[in-house]
């Protein structure tokens, strides 16, 4: 039974789905051991907007839950919305265990309060000694995380920050073995996450160097592909394809 179950006195058989999401914790350790990175103490959850009845009585219920999940935890729980029109609910506290436990929590609450598919991803901070914002992205949809790790100027990712930092927590938890689905997510109400004027990247790994510009050339694009602009981010996320 989750946190919030308890709460409200529900109960409900328990689930398996996304709980290799607590193994993050682990895989901090090496994180810090090979990479030298330190949790920042942030996490978000991104939310698609959906347009329903359901989704409205869903979305007040939210508000309520939220609320008494930071309450009992000590956690700060809040909302926002980021330039797009999807919603975040960023999670704070200093403890890396409880920030991932309560991620996970909240990310069952979410689908359980009707929001289902639209849970698209959660987004945990790093910095390293000199400051510099990496950050894990864990896809609801695919079951794995993936690296996103912004470079030295706008519409550029880091791509061997990136490969070091899927090499070494793919010893600890699952990593999408599929580099082209390894897609950026601009404007996270996360210190140190890049701005809302940023392009969406091309796959990784094309040879542009280690920060690389957030093109797609010669590359051919599929129907999930990452988009080529904040626009088209936007409408890929809708669909679901982003993470």
């Amino acid at each position: 039974m989750s946190l919030l179950d308890a709460l409200l006195g529900r109960t409900r058989p328990a689930r398996s789905r996304d709980e290799q999401l607590i193994a993050l914790s682990s895989a901090a350790v090496t994180l810090n051991a090979e990479l030298g990175l330190q949790a920042s103490g942030q996490a978000a959850i991104v939310i698609r907007p959906l347009d329903s009845q359901a989704y409205r009585d869903a979305d007040a219920d939210l508000s309520r839950l939220l609320e008494l999940a930071g309450r009992e935890t000590g956690a700060t729980v809040t909302r926002q919305a980021d330039p797009y029109g999807y919603a975040w609910v960023v999670i704070a506290d200093p403890d890396l265990a409880d920030l991932v436990a309560n991620a996970y929590q909240v990310s069952i609450e979410l689908r359980d309060a009707g929001f289902g598919d639209a849970v698209l991803a959660a987004a945990f901070g790093f910095r390293d000694a000199a400051g510099r914002p990496a950050f894990l992205l864990y896809s609801f949809k695919r079951a794995a995380f993936y690296p996103f790790v912004p470079g030295s100027g706008d519409g550029v990712r880091d791509n061997a920050r990136e490969l070091q930092l899927a090499a070494a927590a793919g010893r600890e938890i699952p990593v999408e073995p599929d580099q082209a689905r390894w897609y950026p997510m601009w404007a996270m109400p996360l210190d140190g996450a890049p701005g809302a004027s940023m392009p969406a990247v091309r796959p990784h790994g094309e040879p542009q160097g280690n920060d690389a510009p957030s093109t797609s050339s010669g590359h051919q694009r599929q129907a999930d592909d990452p988009p080529a602009d904040g626009h088209e981010h936007a409408e890929q996320r809708r669909n679901g394809g982003c993470c």
